[in-house]
């Protein structure tokens, strides 16, 4: 077999530009600017390819992209500084666009953990009740799921508008979406306006099965239209970040 990664271009732009102070400007302090871009191309053109003793025949890939990277930061002194940038560096994957966006969305569930577990402990300290092994399964599940749906959501603003200004987006959808539920009151005590909002926002059923254990005891009655509501909103939003990572990339 033959395979081989070319790298077709590897620009190094070194912007240096030191705006120190004039009267006390050196070469090891100052401000500092750059950017790097290159392409990696990956080429497969064998007439066959042995795998585990078989062989398959007429094999051909040939794909190529671009990553770049920009970069600013503060030398302090010959060995010290702070440095700051942003890297594409994954849209250079040779892994599939999906493998990609499930990385980023498995990360944010994982992480998502840490919070829900120290709000659990505090919980339980000042008095709640044990939800029981299942409910708190249930809590878990729904805390990491409703974090990857806020992960999709994330991605696809920030992929959309490749800006840091998109970022107060990212949170009031999250929040908008969270604030009109029943997560603060239930719904009899909501304002009729809330109240109809909540009804057909299908967060308020994540909130609905995610607490049922807290509240009283587990059934499939308060759990199955948490987990549809769930698949709904990724498959939704999964499919616009994967569109617009897609789209990025091409």
């Amino acid at each position: 077999m033959k395979s081989f990664v070319r790298i077709a271009a590897g620009m190094a732009l070194a912007l240096t530009a030191m705006l120190a102070n004039a009267q006390t400007q050196t070469p090891d302090t100052g401000w500092y600017i750059g950017g790097s871009i290159g392409q990696s191309q990956l080429k497969f053109d064998d007439g066959s390819l042995q795998v585990a003793g078989a062989t398959s025949q007429s094999i051909s890939k040939d794909e190529s992209d671009t990553a770049w990277k920009i970069f600013a930061g503060y030398r302090f002194g010959k060995y010290v500084a702070i440095e700051g940038g942003w890297t594409d560096r994954l849209l250079a994957s040779p892994a599939p666009r999906w493998v990609l966006l499930a990385g980023t969305v498995l990360a944010a569930s994982a992480r998502a953990l840490i919070p829900a577990t120290f709000v659990f402990v505090i919980a339980l300290l000042l008095g709640a009740g044990w939800p029981g092994i299942g409910g708190l399964l249930v809590a878990y599940f729904m805390v990491a799921a409703m974090a990857a749906v806020a992960a999709c959501w994330g991605s696809a603003l920030a992929l959309r508008f490749k800006s840091q200004s998109a970022a107060p987006l990212m949170q009031a959808g999250t929040m908008a979406l969270v604030l009109t539920t029943t997560a603060y009151a239930p719904l009899a005590l909501l304002q009729p306006w809330m109240k109809s909002v909540a009804e057909v926002n299908p967060v308020t059923e994540v909130i609905e099965a995610a607490r049922q254990g807290f509240v009283g005891s587990v059934t499939l009655a308060n759990t199955w239209p948490g987990v549809v509501a769930l698949l709904g909103l990724l498959t939704v939003l999964g499919a616009w970040a994967l569109r617009e990572m897609r789209r990025t990339a091409a």
